[in-house]
């Protein structure tokens, strides 16, 4: 009787684990890539709109690529959200 009681405290301590995760990665995705895809093209474009040094014109390439990374991590989050729920 105690395997069957142990087996399913485990059972349960995965599911729950499973359940944080999936938790987790909603959480990320509504407050922080959410509105990071928001914020950063209007950073974007506000700032390619002036007349920039080369030091800031860097730093707007830079900006470029963390919207291309934040874009990336967007994708990836949505699927592994979409797995976990269809699991």
């Amino acid at each position: 009787m105690t395997t069957y009681n142990t087996e399913l405290t485990t059972l349960n301590k995965g599911k729950d684990t499973f359940d944080t995760a999936l938790s987790q990665y909603k959480d990320a995705y509504e407050k922080k890539i959410t509105p990071l895809k928001s914020r950063l093209p209007r950073i974007i474009e506000k700032y390619e709109k002036l007349k920039l040094n080369k030091e800031d014109s860097k730093k707007i390439i830079i900006l470029k690529n963390y919207y291309k990374q934040v874009n990336d991590m967007e994708r990836k989050t949505k699927k592994i959200i979409e797995i976990f729920e269809n699991d």
